[in-house]
């Protein structure tokens, strides 16, 4: 099946030069072994601080009213043709994030809501995970999930993958 951005698993040359991990019962030791798993890759230090930084600076367009700062904000995490699969379907680009965060986020009934990082940022090579949560202004939840974002050796997301809700 064809990736958002060309091949099966996405553009070759992109990120660490399309290294593909499959995960296996085998890939991970047993909790109390002590072994480490041999294939593991070590990430560069730099490189998580660049996941960090653009995942939390894409949480803090989501949670600004100012138009202006969100634009800004998302020009810092995330590249021009970033592709973005949310709840509502396949976007791309810098502005149709903006949209979708606009509309779903800033225009919510209850009225304007913030996006909470919950988690760590999980950054296993270029990808990374982290969950979050949307709450009202007196910090009531009105959603959660998870992300999982492409991180480009620059340090922008150009990939984001939204799972909202619970898997229960």
């Amino acid at each position: 099946m064809p990736g958002p951005r060309g091949g099966r698993y996405g553009s070759p040359g992109r990120g660490s030069g399309g290294y593909h991990h499959r995960v296996t019962d085998d890939a991970f030791p047993a909790p109390d072994s002590g072994a480490a798993d041999p294939r593991a890759r070590a990430l560069d230090p730099g490189a998580a601080d660049l996941h960090v930084h653009a995942v939390d600076a894409f949480i803090a367009a989501a949670s600004t009213s100012d138009p202006e700062q969100r634009a800004t904000l998302l020009s810092r995490a995330l590249a021009a043709d970033v592709v973005f699969w949310g709840p509502l379907g396949r976007g791309v680009g810098r502005k149709a994030v903006e949209d979708f965060i606009t509309e779903v986020v800033q225009v919510h009934p209850t009225g304007p809501t913030r996006m909470v990082r919950t988690t760590r940022v999980d950054a296993p090579d270029e990808w990374a995970r982290f969950g979050w949560r949307y709450e009202d202004a007196a910090g009531r939840i009105l959603l959660s999930g998870t992300d999982v974002v492409h991180v480009t050796p620059r340090g922008d997301i150009d990939e984001i993958v939204v799972f909202a809700g619970s898997l229960d």
